[in-house]
C-alpha cells in the first residue's frame, strides 16, 4: 500500500533519547513536587494569616539575615529565599526585613552597633565620644580656614574680568516651589483605604503586634539563613552585650612604620589589592570594624547592665531584637570536583530542602520556642561541609570570621532561644508529603 515499514531507532539514538527524557523527567517531576508541597505548606499557614486584624493593628516583623554561600553570588540565597520562605511568611501574614552582607564581618558589626545604640540611649550617653566629637569638629574647622584660605590664593591668580549685568527674568517663587510627596498625598488616601474606614478608625494610631505580647519571646522572630550569618549575628550580640560602649582605643602605628622604614625615611605604602586597581576611591568601602571584645575576653566582662534583659523595649515598645528567638536555615549550596555527585542529587531533591525549610518556619510561624544551649552552637554545621576546602584554607590564613573558633558564654546563652520544630505538625508534614507523592 505504499506505506513505510517502521523501525525502531539505532542503538546509539535509544541510548540519547532515553538518557535525555530520564533527565529531564527528573527536573519535571522534581519542580512538580516543589509546586505542590509550596501549595500544602501555604494552605496550612493561610489560617494563621486569615486571622482577623482592627484596622490600626500592623503584623508581626520577622529579621531575615542572609549571607551568600562562599565563592558564590547573594542571588543563590535570594532565590531560595523567594522560593522556599516568603511564599510561607506571606501566607502566615508575617511582615519582615532582610538585612544582607558584601563582606564577612557586616553583620556581626551591626548586630554590635544596634546593641551599642541601646545601651547607649539607656545612660544618656552620644553615639561618639565627647573627645571625638571635638576632634572631628577641629578638624571640620581647620578644613573649613584651609579651603578659604586656598580660594583666596585662586583669587590672586584670576585676572580681572569684567561681566555684563544680564537682568535674569523674573520668576515667581510660588511657581517653583517643590514639596515632599509625603505633604501632598496621605498614603491612606491614595491606597483608597480610608474610603472604607469610620472615623473613630481614622483616629485611632496604630498599633504593632510585638507591642502588645507579654513575654519578649513572643514578638517578631530572627531567621539567619546560612551558617555564617548565624555565626556572625551570634558574634554580634555577644560584642554588643559584653563589649565596651566605644571603640577601643588602638595603639599608634606610625612608630612601628618609622621603625621599618627608617634607611629610606619615608613611610610604607600598603601593598596594592589586584582586586582593588580598577575601583574608584570614591566607591570604595570603609573596612569592617574590628570586634571590640575576643571570645578570651568574654568571662572578665559585664553583661550589659543597663539593659533589661527579661522583656526590654525599645523606643517604640518592642521587645529587644536580640531577645526574640532565632531560627537557623542553612544554605544547601556546595562547590568542588569531588563533590559533584552529591551537586547532582541535590539538584533533582530540591524538593527535600523545601521540607527541610518548611518544618523550621513551621515552628517560627507557631512561635514554638526554647532556652538557647551550648550545643545550639551546632545548628546548620552540615552546611560547613559543603564549603570548597580551597576557600577554607585561605580563610584560615586571614583568619576570617566564618572560620574561627566559635564559643559564647553562657551568661548570653541565657537571654537567646531558638524554634524548635513543632511534634504534631512533624506527622502531619509527612502526612503532606505521603498525599503529594501518592
Amino acid at each position: 500500500m505504499g506505506i513505510n515499514s517502521i523501525r525502531l531507532p539505532s542503538r546509539n539514538w535509544m541510548i540519547f533519547w532515553i538518557s535525555l527524557a530520564t533527565l529531564s523527567g527528573g527536573i519535571v517531576y522534581d519542580k512538580w513536587q516543589q509546586k505542590q508541597l509550596r501549595k500544602k505548606y501555604i494552605e496550612l499557614a493561610k489560617p494563621v494569616g486569615d486571622q482577623p486584624f482592627e484596622v490600626n493593628q500592623l503584623p508581626r516583623k520577622l529579621r531575615i539575615y542572609v549571607v551568600p554561600p562562599p565563592n558564590d553570588y547573594l542571588n543563590e540565597s535570594f532565590k531560595y529565599l523567594r522560593r522556599f520562605v516568603k511564599p510561607i511568611l506571606n501566607s502566615a501574614g508575617l511582615d519582615f526585613d532582610i538585612f544582607t552582607e558584601t563582606r564577612q564581618g557586616d553583620i556581626r558589626s551591626t548586630v554590635a552597633e544596634e546593641i551599642r545604640r541601646l545601651r547607649r540611649a539607656k545612660l544618656g550617653l552620644p553615639d561618639k565620644r565627647p573627645e571625638d566629637l571635638a576632634k572631628e569638629q577641629a578638624e571640620a574647622e581647620a578644613q573649613k580656614v584651609n579651603e578659604s584660605a586656598q580660594g583666596e590664593e585662586k583669587k590672586k591668580w584670576l585676572a580681572p574680568v569684567s561681566f555684563t549685568e544680564v537682568k535674569k527674568p523674573e520668576v515667581d517663587d510660588k511657581e517653583e516651589e517643590t514639596k515632599a510627596l509625603k505633604d501632598l498625598y496621605n498614603p491612606n488616601d491614595v491606597l483608597g483605604i480610608t474610603h472604607f474606614m469610620k472615623k473613630n478608625d481614622l483616629q485611632k494610631p496604630f498599633i504593632k503586634e510585638d507591642q502588645v505580647v507579654s513575654k519578649a519571646q513572643d514578638a517578631g522572630g530572627v531567621i539567619c539563613l546560612g551558617r555564617g550569618a548565624f555565626k556572625e549575628y551570634v558574634n554580634g550580640i555577644h560584642e554588643g552585650l559584653l563589649g565596651p560602649l566605644y571603640e577601643p582605643e588602638k595603639p599608634p602605628v606610625e612608630q612601628k612604620l618609622q621603625e621599618l622604614d627608617a634607611e629610606t625615611g619615608k613611610e610604607k605604602e600598603p601593598e596594592p589589592n589586584a582586586n582593588d586597581e580598577d575601583e574608584d576611591e570614591e566607591k570604595k568601602m570603609d573596612p569592617v570594624p574590628d570586634p571590640y571584645i575576643t571570645p578570651k575576653e568574654y568571662r572578665n566582662a559585664e553583661l550589659a547592665p543597663e539593659l533589661d534583659l527579661v522583656n526590654g523595649r525599645d523606643s517604640n515598645g518592642i521587645p529587644y531584637f536580640f531577645l526574640q528567638p532565632i531560627a537557623v536555615l542553612r544554605n544547601y549550596n556546595t562547590a568542588g570536583f569531588t563533590k559533584q555527585p552529591e551537586r547532582i542529587w541535590r539538584f533533582y531533591h530540591k524538593r527535600d530542602q523545601l521540607i527541610d525549610y518548611n518544618e523550621t518556619l513551621w515552628g517560627l510561624i507557631k512561635k514554638n520556642y526554647r532556652p538557647f544551649t551550648k550545643d545550639d552552637l551546632q545548628l546548620a554545621a552540615e552546611e560547613e561541609h559543603d564549603w570548597p576546602n580551597k576557600w577554607v584554607q585561605t580563610s584560615l590564613d586571614k583568619n576570617s570570621e566564618w572560620v574561627r573558633d566559635f564559643s559564647g558564654d553562657e551568661r548570653v546563652f541565657g537571654v537567646l532561644s531558638v524554634y524548635q520544630k513543632v511534634e504534631r505538625d512533624e506527622d502531619q508534614n509527612k502526612e503532606v508529603v505521603n498525599e503529594v507523592k501518592n
